[in-house]
């Protein structure tokens, strides 16, 4: 089935499945409204109905009642897909919600693909893709600070980015046409314009692409595992950054053998925090599946929070995992203990290293600064180091995200990424040719501004190849 059959008839459950006070089925389509009709105890009235009109009346198949519900109806053009339409707002249940949208597939409807609501508002000039996009991130939103700057996105925020960058497109392309007119009178001055304004272009494209890893960030979230030898306090510390009792704590080693997880808002990031089965040897079975598990989530995380035993010291040992783990963060626990030892200074990174000893030259320097930071003190049991290694965590989190962009104006969609990358990449050959061909084609230079125009009338939706319906619609749920 196409998104394309825009003339079909469809329906689909708009609200979470399960059991609750109400549900809502959505239906659209040019006929949709007389097809419900035949299906209700007031048919004329619900035909009758005027757009934004709530009904109340029965869903009856044949004799039989379903359920009472109320219909609101939604009349073409001024409908959210453009559109006729009804929300059928009946109780919530999966046997009632089932046979209404079993009973409306055999009067003529069919479920709903993904997002297809959407697509028909785009469709229709209802929103644009930029837009629908924006719904999306609200839809999927998991902390307050994502939800507003999907509103934000919602209002144009970022589409009013777009349109800087669109702005000084069309000036360097209009400077190239006058050029077109003029032969080669001025030719010097008019490869300053286009070029500066070319440029400009360049640089914001890359600042736009740049917000990209930010807004990924703040949409899909990110991995952190706690992880360690036995008793090291993974637990209890998993247990004080939930502000409850999560993890079962216990003197006894290998207690924890498989992993815990909870879901955290860290500075507006959503979080996954897994507390995992302490790292040792064991000849248990079970506990040695823990921690095969423990080195895949560790070795897979956005970030490690390597907790050592205060009281007993960092080992070679520790010290080798924790250069395996891309970031990690080390943690020197049980600092409020009478035997705790002294925490360690920073180590020296590899650089430092190399600089001392004098063997800078030739050599090619490790990226891994991050793996030698200093320890972040805690004590699981009072809480002490808590606030610094959540500060310290949200830093590392963002460390490859730390653009000017605000987090409404950061790009968020792999989609929206591609074709920036696209415009960027024919930018960056169109400004070398201008600033360094000994010969300048202005005829040729104009063919090359429509094409990235032509690109970015596909980031902001101005044309709909197939494409986009794949990469934006079918992300959407259903009844969208």
């Amino acid at each position: 089935m196409s998104y394309l059959a825009v003339d079909d008839d469809i329906c689909a459950l708009a609200t979470v499945p399960g059991v609750s006070a109400l549900a809502v089925i959505r239906c659209a389509g040019p006929h949709c409204i007389d097809k419900l009709a035949d299906i209700t105890n007031k048919p004329q009235k619900l035909k009758s109905c005027i757009g934004y009109q709530a009904l109340f009346a029965e869903v009856r198949d044949g004799a039989e009642t379903i359920d009472e519900c109320v219909f609101v109806a939604f009349r073409a053009p001024k409908s959210p897909t453009g559109q006729n339409g009804i929300d059928i707002m009946c109780h919530g249940g999966t046997v009632t919600v089932r046979r209404i949208l079993s009973l409306l597939e055999r009067h003529g409807f069919r479920t709903a693909l993904p997002g297809e609501f959407m697509f028909r508002a785009v469709h229709n000039g209802k929103i644009d893709v930029l837009k629908a996009e924006a719904v999306d991130e609200l839809i999927r939103a998991q902390t307050d600070i994502a939800q507003e700057a999907a509103v934000k996105k919602l209002k144009g925020g970022l589409r009013s980015e777009f349109e800087v960058l669109h702005a000084h497109l069309i000036a360097g392309a209009a400077a190239c046409a006058v050029q077109l007119d003029y032969g080669e009178e001025e030719a010097g001055e008019t490869i300053e314009v286009m070029y500066r304004e070319l440029d400009t272009s360049y640089r914001l494209c890359t600042e736009l692409i740049g917000s990209y890893a930010k807004g990924r960030l703040m949409q899909e979230g990110a991995v952190v595992v706690l992880a360690g030898k036995t008793n090291a306090g993974k637990s209890s510390l998993f247990n004080r950054i939930l502000k409850e009792e999560r993890s079962i704590v216990s003197e006894v080693h290998g207690t924890t053998r498989d992993y815990v997880e909870a879901a955290l808002d860290i500075g507006g990031i959503p979080v996954r925090l897994i507390d995992t089965a302490g790292l040792r040897s064991t000849e248990d079975a079970i506990e040695a599946e823990g921690v095969r598990r423990t080195e895949l989530l560790a070795e897979s995380a956005d970030v490690v929070l390597y907790v050592v035993d205060g009281t007993q010291g960092c080992t070679p040992d520790d010290e080798e995992r924790m250069r395996r783990y891309k970031r990690c963060i080390r943690v020197w626990n049980k600092t409020d203990s009478e035997h705790a030892l002294p925490v360690p200074e920073v180590p020296l990174r590899t650089e430092e290293v190399l600089q001392v000893s004098g063997a800078t030259q030739g050599v090619t320097l490790l990226g891994d600064s991050e793996h030698f930071d200093a320890w972040v003190a805690t004590a699981a049991k009072t809480g002490a180091g808590e606030h610094e290694l959540m500060q310290k965590l949200f830093a590392v989190l963002t460390a490859e995200s730390n653009t000017g962009a605000s987090l409404a104006c950061s790009v968020s969609t792999k989609r929206q990424y591609l074709v920036l990358q696209r415009i960027e990449q024919n930018l960056k050959v169109l400004c070398e040719k201008l600033r360094y061909a000994k010969q300048h084609h202005f005829d040729m230079y104009y063919v090359d501004i429509q094409e990235i125009l032509a690109v970015y009338a596909e980031l902001v939706g101005e044309t709909n190849p197939e494409m986009i319906l794949d990469s934006v619609f079918s992300q959407f749920c259903v009844g969208k």
